[in-house]
């Protein structure tokens, strides 16, 4: 290589090392070029997004919501006041069985004064002791041998087996006392559990009023009213065409015959006055509050309000919805006539007083009122008194 040629190698070597030093200054390090990928560091995991906040109930599915806890509200109700009716009988049963033992109780204490009386004869034969007397197995030829008479024999062993008569009994009423006991004490436990699922129900059900805002509130309690509305409009066109032509106000049919009255604007045709009684008593109970196991005079529950109505009527009623369904005869639905019971769900757990015309009166549930309704497609069955 000529000398030329070194001084060009040279100053190229030279600017190429001038390149690679300016490279460092640049980017703060040696560029490397090696055959080995450049490896990317790790991405940071990704947060997990936030669970999306539930969305508020609509107005619909409280208003579902409400009628289910209504429903099982009532249920509970109407097996708190059967339990309260059977609690009332058994008590009963545990104070008459208590009479049944202070009874037989003082008729062993007069048993034991006529066995006095024997011991007394017995010590004078010299013989025998009562003990003797009671502990044998033929009294009779005990005592005739002793030297009694044939006949005061025959009336000592009819004494001695009747105070073992007594006492048996007695042992027995004192048994039913125990029993009784025991089965008011399982009712009162019914009792409670009862009460607790009602108060628990309402308690949900004001939760799911809550969840409503006020707006929605007042769309729910106006949608309720527009249907009362409509159905008592509803009825009193009825009313009014099924009494054109008739003269107004009551009228009282001889031997307790028809009775027409009036209740909330609507024209009532009861059929006899007993009927009449119970409806117009349900009349005048109208806008009062519903409150579980009430039987008035200021507020009501489903079957308080029959009881009462038809106890105006002189007809005396079980404080539960089942239990009234076993009074009087049933009726069909296309049947009814105002003053029959009518009666809902399965196992039976409502009850409300038929007014005509589709329609009803009853006390519905917790937050309600006794007020007129048309016959829910729940009805089960109906009785007349």
């Amino acid at each position: 290589m000529t000398t030329s040629g070194r001084k060009i190698g040279r100053a190229r070597r030279g600017k190429a090392s001038i390149a690679v030093v300016s490279s460092l200054v640049l980017f703060g390090g040696p560029v490397l070029l090696s055959a080995a990928p450049a490896m990317a560091s790790p991405a940071a995991p990704a947060a997990p997004a936030a669970p999306a906040a539930p969305a508020a109930p609509t107005v619909a599915q409280v208003s579902a919501r409400l009628d289910q806890l209504n429903q099982e509200a009532e249920k509970a109700t109407e097996a708190y006041n059967s339990a309260g009716e059977q609690l009332a009988s058994v008590g009963v049963l545990a104070q008459a069985a208590q009479v049944r033992v202070q009874q037989q109780q003082a008729v062993i204490a007069g048993t034991r004064r006529d066995l006095s009386h024997l011991a007394a004869q017995l010590y004078r034969a010299g013989q025998l002791s009562v003990v003797q007397v009671l502990l044998s197995d033929d009294p009779a030829d005990l005592l005739t041998r002793a030297g009694l008479g044939a006949t005061v024999a025959d009336r000592e062993v009819a004494l001695v087996k009747r105070f073992a008569d007594q006492q048996a009994e007695l042992a027995q009423a004192r048994s039913d006392v125990v029993a009784e006991q025991k089965q008011a004490t399982a009712v009162q436990a019914r009792v409670a559990a009862n009460k607790a699922t009602i108060e628990s129900k309402i308690a949900q059900a004001g939760a799911q009023l809550n969840q409503l805002r006020a707006d929605q509130r007042r769309a729910l309690e106006r949608a309720s009213r527009d249907q009362q509305r409509k159905a008592l409009l509803n009825a009193q066109k009825q009313s009014g065409s099924n009494n054109s032509g008739r003269s107004r106000g009551s009228t009282h049919g001889a031997r307790g015959g028809p009775v027409r009255q009036g209740c909330a604007g609507l024209t009532i045709n009861a059929p006899n006055a007993a009927a009449a009684a119970a409806v117009r008593f349900a009349c005048a109970q109208l806008g009062k509050p519903y409150v579980y196991g009430a039987a008035g005079p200021g507020s009501y529950d489903c079957s308080g309000l029959t009881m009462r109505s038809w106890g105006a009527a002189g007809v005396s009623l079980p404080h539960s919805s089942s239990g009234q369904y076993s009074y009087g005869s049933h009726v069909s639905r296309s049947a009814l006539e105002p003053g029959d019971l009518l009666f809902f769900y399965s196992p039976i757990h409502h009850v409300a007083i038929y007014i005509g015309n589709g329609l009803m009166i009853h006390a519905p549930h917790t937050g309600d009122v006794v007020r007129i309704a048309p016959v829910e497609s729940t009805f089960v069955g109906a009785t007349r008194l």
